[in-house]
């Protein structure tokens, strides 16, 4: 009986750590996700996007459609920016494209993708 009492406790206590270290490992993830939105809030696309890249290899499936919508998010608001030639601005949507085909609703973005030829995408 004792064994078994010693069998139960030690199960109990594998379980606990296993949990333990599940719900932190998630609390990670969370907190630098987090940290990745901010920085697109705060208009740093190219941080932002490289945090998002850095979580997608550590999510699952599900989460990882997300992030990967995220990523895309990045590289739409980057492709929008005035300053960049055309052949920048068509090569990052490209990448939001590939990412996410739902990420830009901007006709202009949309053409720019169609009408200049494919050159070096940038990250």
């Amino acid at each position: 009986m004792k064994a078994l009492k010693r069998l139960a406790v030690l199960g109990l206590l594998a379980f606990a750590v296993i949990f333990g270290t599940v719900q932190y490992r998630k609390r990670q993830l969370i907190h630098e996700e987090n940290r990745a939105t901010a920085l697109y809030n705060d208009g740093e696309y190219r941080q932002a996007l490289d945090a998002y890249l850095a979580l997608l290899p550590k999510h699952g499936e599900a989460d990882a459609a997300r992030v990967r919508k995220l990523v895309a998010k990045c590289y739409v608001r980057r492709a929008e920016n005035p300053e960049l030639s055309g052949s920048e601005q068509a090569a990052l949507a490209r990448k939001a494209l590939e990412y996410d085909p739902e990420s830009i609703d901007d006709p202009v973005l949309l053409r720019l993708t169609e009408r200049l030829p494919a050159s070096s995408s940038e990250g």
